[in-house]
C-alpha cells in the first residue's frame, strides 16, 4: 500500500502495487489443472480481497470471495448479476473485475457479538459493488 500509517483513507490517492522481483511466499489453495480459475485482487477500504473468478466454457462466469464484514464465503454468478472480467487489463492485480451491486445474506454470529437471537433480523446485509477492482458500499 502507498499509505502513511496515520493518514486517513482516501481511495483517490491510494494504489496497490507489486514490486518487481518479489518472491511468491503464499501457497496455492487448490491445484488448478484447467486454468479456468483466476485470482483477482480487489480493494475494499483497508482490505485487499482475493476474488476467485471462474470462466468455464458453456457455464456462467462465477466469482467467489469472503465477505469483509462477516467473513463468510459469497458466490456471485453472471446469470444473476452483471459481471465483466478482462484478464489483460490490470495484470498485476490478476485482471480487471467489475460486478453489479450484490448483498451478503449470511447470518451474523450472535455469540461473538453478545446479541440475542433475532431470527432473520441479524443478517449481515453488506451491500457492495465492484468497479475496476475497487469495491464500494452500494
Amino acid at each position: 500500500m502507498s499509505r502513511n500509517p496515520g493518514a486517513p483513507y482516501d481511495p483517490k490517492t491510494e494504489e496497490v502495487f507489486h514490486l518487481k522481483g518479489d518472491a511468491h511466499t503464499g501457497y496455492a489453495t487448490q491445484l488448478n489443472l484447467d486454468h479456468s480459475k483466476r485470482e483477482v485482487l480487489v480493494r475494499y477500504k483497508d482490505f485487499l480481497l482475493t476474488v476467485d473468478v471462474y470462466r468455464l466454457p458453456e457455464t456462467p462466469m462465477k466469482a467467489i470471495l469472503y465477505c469483509p464484514r462477516c467473513r463468510n464465503v459469497l458466490t456471485i454468478t453472471a446469470d444473476k448479476k452483471q459481471m465483466s472480467y478482462e484478464p489483460t487489463r490490470n495484470v498485476e492485480a490478476g485482471g480487471e473485475l467489475s460486478v453489479e451491486a450484490f448483498q451478503c445474506t449470511w447470518e451474523l454470529d450472535q455469540r461473538e457479538e453478545g446479541r440475542r437471537m433475532e431470527f432473520g433480523l441479524s443478517l449481515c446485509k453488506l451491500r457492495l459493488a465492484i468497479d475496476k477492482n475497487i469495491a464500494k458500499d452500494a
